[in-house]
């Protein structure tokens, strides 16, 4: 009982407006690199075009982790081919991680995030979601693209 109130509690202050405020007065500057500079953009985009998520494509987690060092309001829906990575994610703060397997093109990626959106249940048809990746794909440490997406109506 006392969890499910904690969590209720912790639910009502996240989703305050002054929090939220609170929260990006105090975010840390970006690092001088530019998958940082990609995760607070991605932040930023997410947070002005009010999306309703954020969806990380990430081989090691760094990049997922990098995005919720921000707090974002919108969750983070975190992608990795890699189950240690998917494990550490798994207790990181503001982060729903998702395995799948790897891909090749951009029109993959964008397939996949729609697919883990769905299955996440967050589908909301005519709402956004911000991506953030590295190309080439499948190569540690190389975010350095930012993509806004619609989701589509799925029925």
């Amino acid at each position: 009982e006392a969890v499910k109130m904690m969590d209720r509690i912790a639910r009502s202050v996240e989703t305050d407006a002054r929090y939220q405020q609170l929260v990006r007065d105090h975010n840390p500057e970006p690092k001088d690199t530019i998958a940082d500079a990609v995760s607070f953009g991605a932040v930023e985009m997410a947070y002005n075009l009010k999306a309703d998520l954020i969806v990380t494509f990430t081989t090691s987690g760094t990049t997922a982790l990098q995005v919720s060092r921000y707090r974002p309001a919108a969750p983070v829906l975190a992608v990795t081919p890699s189950v240690i990575a998917f494990r550490q994610m798994s207790v990181s703060w503001g982060l729903l991680p998702f395995l799948s397997n790897e891909f090749s093109t951009t029109d993959e990626m964008i397939e996949k995030a729609r697919s883990v959106i769905e299955d996440a249940g967050f589908a909301e048809p005519g709402g956004s979601f911000v991506i953030t990746a590295g190309v080439p794909f499948g190569v540690r440490g190389k975010t350095n693209l930012i993509r806004v997406e619609l989701i589509p109506d799925l029925s």
